[in-house]
């Protein structure tokens, strides 16, 4: 009797060690690795009817999903008697294959530059599918001309890091 009880103990034992070494080969390791990547624009004229310059650029991301913590956008215009602002700003990010826009907050007077710049940064927690692009959309007033810089950064982050064990 007590052999067969020693038998289903060892047993026991080795159905476990097995499902944790099963358990130890699908699990992937979260690997975080700092990510930044910047685009840049130059506007042309103004839309005749609103007198606003609008503009779009694209970052791709890499080709594992991505962790976006801060975005920022710089504006400079090149003549330096003329007060371009930044009037709207969105951006676009791509998850699980659906793109949502999401709005910057701009301060209650518009950002402007003249032969200096003007920034607009925001801490954010934004998620980007592998490959995807983000994209961002701005409104500017008088900038004719005005470079126009936008900015990511966060974190690209292996499988392990999105699918639970």
């Amino acid at each position: 009797m007590r052999a067969v009880y020693v038998l289903a103990v060892v047993c026991a034992f080795f159905v476990l060690l097995r499902s944790d070494l099963a358990h130890a080969q699908t699990t992937s390791p979260c690997v975080r690795v700092p990510l930044q990547a910047s685009t840049h624009i130059t506007l042309g004229e103004p839309d005749p009817t609103t007198g606003t310059n609008r503009g779009s650029a694209s970052i791709q991301l890499p080709t594992l999903p991505t962790e976006i913590r801060f975005v920022s956008v710089r504006l400079n215009s090149r003549d330096p008697q003329v007060y371009a602002d930044i009037r709207s700003l969105q951006l676009t990010t791509t998850l699980f294959g659906t793109a949502v826009t999401h709005g910057i907050g701009l301060p209650t007077i518009y950002p402007n530059g003249s032969s200096f710049e003007a920034d607009v940064s925001q801490l954010v927690n934004l998620y980007g599918d592998a490959s995807s692009n983000v994209v961002f959309n701005v409104a500017l007033g008088n900038a004719t001309g005005a470079d126009v810089y936008f900015t990511v950064a966060g974190e690209r982050v292996s499988r392990g890091c999105w699918i639970a064990p």
